[in-house]
Formats: structure tokens, sequence, C-alpha cells
């Protein structure tokens, strides 16, 4: 069966997929937390509280499978350019998050999720998508490096953390 037979990728909807998407976000916390007692509920209520308000400056979009429980989501958002001074090299898209849940990676999802990625881009007038990835993420890397990714040698990912 195709791909296309099984997944398919929509914009989020959060009348429609809001439950599914909080247990993904649920699952995205967990990989990178294992030991985190955060519980889905309160995963939901933070969403609710916090990040629905903000939802709006991204685009999401979530593959579903037949049944629709959300497999997997792309979050991105675009950019301009500062350097490039260039009206065909202005608007770029920045690749906040894709994540699949881990009982559907290597069946096409994440690969559908890139491609409505870069779909969009292409026909908002993006000369690029940008994206980090964790160094230990190896078959995240092997992933990106099979759709012609490549990293990009002149840049180092930095952050201030403002907590205190």
């Amino acid at each position: 069966m195709e791909f296309a037979d099984k997944f398919k990728v929509e914009v989020l909807n959060l009348d429609v997929h809001k439950d599914e998407f909080c247990k993904i976000l649920f699952d995205l916390h967990k990989h990178y937390y294992s030991t985190s007692k955060l519980d889905s509920a309160r995963a939901t209520l933070y969403f609710d509280d916090v990040m629905q308000k903000n939802l709006e400056k991204f685009r999401i979009y979530v593959c579903i499978d037949s049944a629709n429980h959300v497999v997997g989501f792309a979050a991105c958002y675009e950019s301009m350019s500062f350097v490039e001074l260039q009206s065909d090299k202005t608007i770029q898209l920045q690749l906040k998050e894709l994540f699949v849940r881990k009982e559907f990676r290597s069946k096409g999802v994440g690969g559908l999720l890139m491609q409505r990625v870069l779909d969009e881009a292409r026909l908002s007038g993006c000369y690029r998508v940008d994206w980090n990835v964790r160094d230990w993420n190896i078959k995240g890397i092997n992933f990106y490096k099979k759709l012609g990714a490549k990293f990009v040698e002149d840049r180092l990912s930095m952050r201030i953390d403002l907590d205190g």
C-alpha cells in the first residue's frame, strides 16, 4: 500500500485535531525529557493556556492515519533575510519542529510532512528552508540527508537562556 493511501497531511484544525495534537505534543515532550513528571492532562492544560494563543505565528501540518490519529506534525514559520538584499532571496521558511511518533517512523510520515513543508515554502516564494537538528539525532540527520539537506558549514546554533 502506498503511503498516500495510509496517511495524509492536513493543516492543523483545532476543531478536528486538538485532542490528537495535544497527545503528540506530549509524546514530543517525553521524547526529549524522558524522565519528566509532566502528564498528558497537564500538557493539555499548557496547550490551552499558553500554546494555543501563539499558534497563529506558525504553519502547522499534521499527518493523520486512516483513523484520524495524528501520527506526526511539522511546525514552521516564515522569516526574512536581512543579508541577501535580493528580491528572490528575501523570504525563508524556518522549520521549528518535525516529529513523528515512534511507531510510525520509517513508514513515510516524515517524508510526507517534509514534502508538504517544501511545497508550501515554494508556493509562498521562499528561497530556502532552514532548521536545527540535535547532534545525537543520527536517524533524523540521515533522514534529512536523504532528502538532499546539507549542514550549513558556517553556522552554529547559539542560545541565551533568560530564566535567571
